[in-house]
């Protein structure tokens, strides 16, 4: 069964809401990027600058398998 992705919820748009009582469905962000478990390296790097998101969708056969996040190169920069 393939999965599919409603939206995902990051640290901004939690910050950047107000009322804290509202469901998780009413702030996330319906428009994902996916990535593929094999792309190259720099696919990532480039696609987040390419469409101004922090955050991907890794995918592997239609299943999803993790998220990666401009953090994630942050942590990798700084491991040198």
């Amino acid at each position: 069964m393939e999965a599919e992705i409603e939206g995902i919820i990051t640290a901004s748009a939690i910050a950047q809401e107000s009322d804290h009582t509202k469901a998780v469905s009413n702030v996330m962000t319906t428009k994902t990027y996916v990535l593929i478990k094999n792309s190259g390296v720099q696919d990532p790097a480039k696609m987040m600058a390419k469409h101004n998101v922090h955050h991907l969708v890794v995918m592997d056969e239609g299943q999803v398998i993790g998220i990666l996040s401009s953090m994630d190169f942050v942590k990798l920069i700084i491991k040198g």
